[in-house]
């Protein structure tokens, strides 16, 4: 026999049957076929003979198939691959004629382990035939826990990753343990102009307090930084985080549609009878007129329906 075709691997997708699974290529006998299948998953078994495949066609130049035992379901591929012992099992004896038949199975035998290793080659990285030379990796020693790399040259070179490596940081925004990692490293500039459908532009819908500088303990004064974000964020949602403001001096400025929600404004170190807290921008020349009672917890405004409100008049 002769090997004339360079084919030595065949690949199927699977779709729920055993095959049988076209063999392309002259092999000798049934162990020099080895059979690999790969779920949807990507996970590689490889198979083995008798429980897992059964072969025909060795010996035959023009090739055989390959019927696995189990029915691979869709989504997967079932890869044929010579593996031949890497053996010489040739031997002559003297005087006796010369073995025509053996000689040239011998040689088909060494021409299929050169495939073999070609099969394997072709799927390597290798270097472009214009460079001088290759690169020599060191011991497993040294390169322990190192990320292989190319230096300015296009070298090979082992690189120590650091915590912040692609690996790590993965893991840390995946993080669910603390306030400093996950959500924590996600970077967000309330100034910047944020594109539709982003992260960024749903967070720039509403604007927190402590983004302006509020503390919310009660006890500081956040007057200053509540007046910035009605100047800054005029006509949109400003949230509170539920905590408690203190406020030391009147806040002007609230413009239309702004809404402030999820917060306890604390007036009570300016309050009098007389007091007026929050000044809303532009003008109102009639009054409002209300058409129920307005109340608040325990207390109750009774107002006829034809009642207005004049301008700077405020029902909290």
């Amino acid at each position: 026999m002769t090997v004339e075709s360079t084919t030595r691997r065949e690949q199927y997708a699977t779709n729920g049957t055993t095959g049988p699974f076209t063999v392309g290529f002259y092999f000798l006998a049934d162990e020099d076929i080895e059979v690999i299948h790969t779920d949807s998953d990507g996970l590689e078994t490889t198979l083995a003979l008798t429980t897992d495949y059964s072969v025909t066609g060795a010996g035959d130049p023009n090739g055989g198939a390959v019927t696995t035992t189990t029915a691979y379901p869709s989504g997967g591929f079932v890869t044929v691959l010579r593996n031949i012992d890497p053996l010489q099992e040739t031997d002559y004896t003297e005087t006796d004629g010369f073995p025509a038949d053996s000689h040239e199975r011998a040689l088909d035998k060494a021409t299929m382990l050169i495939q073999q290793l070609l099969e394997v080659t072709d799927r390597a990285l290798v270097f472009s035939p214009s460079d001088e030379e290759g690169s020599q990796l060191p011991s497993a020693t040294v390169r322990a826990s190192k990320l292989l790399g190319f230096d300015s040259l296009g070298r090979v070179s082992l690189n120590t990753p650091d915590d912040q490596s692609a690996a790590s940081l993965a893991l840390l925004l995946a993080s669910l343990a603390n306030q400093t990692e996950g959500a924590g490293m996600i970077g967000y500039n309330p100034a910047l102009p944020y594109a539709a459908g982003t992260v960024g532009e749903a967070l720039a819908r509403a604007k927190v307090l402590p983004d302006f500088g509020a503390v919310g303990d009660g006890v500081t004064d956040d007057a200053a930084a509540i007046q910035s974000a009605f100047t800054s964020y005029a006509g949109r949602v400003i949230d509170g985080l539920g905590r408690t403001y203190k406020v030391g001096s009147v806040l002007t400025g609230l413009a239309s549609g702004t809404t402030l929600r999820n917060m306890t404004l604390d007036f009570s170190g300016i309050a009098t009878t007389s007091a007026k807290y929050i000044y809303a921008t532009g003008s109102k020349s009639t009054g409002q007129a209300l058409t129920a009672n307005l109340a608040i917890d325990a207390v109750t405004v009774s107002v006829a329906s034809t009642s207005n409100f004049a301008a700077e008049r405020w029902a909290w």
